[in-house]
């Protein structure tokens, strides 16, 4: 069975997070691991991306459903001996950059949109991680009755 255009780009955004690396240009290395919906990753497999879609709001427009999904995206990395705010930040950047950079377009996307993002959890001493997340809302359409088809 194919997927679904809501599909498509799920998976489409979880191959552009994979490009998080500083070897590309990022300021961090979040895009090495890059789960989906999973509420708990162990401490080996950070820095990492999470990705979760969520409910989206569909409407009827011109023979098209026309839908807007949004996408929480935490990433989470090791501080070291950096201030864990900083490294928020960074990671944060790195999110806003590919999710939202014009020149990596989600497949099937009509438009990607930063609604919100950042963090007020900071680590408690001894903790050693410090993370972030994101809310996109990535807007895209499909024939009525159809998912599959655009």
């Amino acid at each position: 069975m194919s997927d679904t255009i809501r599909e498509k780009i799920i998976k489409d955004i979880i191959a552009q997070l994979g490009k998080v690396k500083t070897a590309s240009g990022y300021n961090t290395d979040c895009g090495l691991n890059v789960f989906r919906a999973v509420k708990a990753i162990e401490r080996g497999d950070y820095p990492a991306f999470i990705v979760f879609p969520q409910t989206e709001a569909a409407e009827r427009l011109s023979g098209k459903i026309v839908c807007t999904m949004p996408v929480r995206i935490e990433g989470i990395a090791i501080f070291g001996t950096s201030n864990p705010s900083t490294v928020s930040e960074l990671i944060l950047g790195d999110l806003i950059k590919v999710m939202c950079d014009p020149a990596d377009r989600i497949a099937y996307a009509d438009g990607v949109e930063y609604e919100s993002g950042g963090t007020d959890d900071y680590p408690d001493s001894g903790e050693k991680s410090t993370g972030t997340a994101a809310i996109f809302n990535i807007r895209y359409k499909f024939k009525t009755g159809d998912p599959y088809t655009q």
